[in-house]
């Protein structure tokens, strides 16, 4: 099987922008190891293309609010949120590959990791 039929097998799996788990069944005793590594890495690219992961402080109120905001911002996109208590005063934005760090602790560490350099 050659790579453009993973990358078919990949994108008939996907129902909207999510996997379809009962295609993804069917398939997958019918591929040779090599061609399942493909077919879930082509699988798992998909996704991520189709998703944007917002990482939240632990704030519940906030992420739903923060759901209705980026779902509007970037349009045709799933939008997952997450919460991590050590992201301080911040939020993180994945989208595909560009991840954008918009935090006070990612700010702490960039000023200790300057001084950190200064010194040496």
């Amino acid at each position: 099987m050659n790579k453009k039929t993973v990358k078919i097998l990949a994108r008939k799996s996907l129902k909207g922008d999510l996997v379809d788990e009962i295609k993804v069944k069917k398939l997958y005793p019918l591929l040779k190891r090599e061609e399942l590594k493909a077919y879930l890495r082509e699988l798992k690219e998909l996704v991520d293309k189709n998703t944007v992961y917002i990482t939240l402080p632990s704030d519940e109120e906030l992420s739903n609010d923060a759901r209705k905001i980026f779902s509007k911002k970037f349009p045709g996109k799933n939008v997952k949120v997450s919460l991590d208590p050590s992201l301080i005063g911040g939020v993180r934005i994945k989208n595909y590959d560009m991840i954008y760090e918009l935090s006070i602790r990612d700010q702490l560490e960039e000023a200790l990791k300057s001084i950190t350099e200064y010194e040496n």
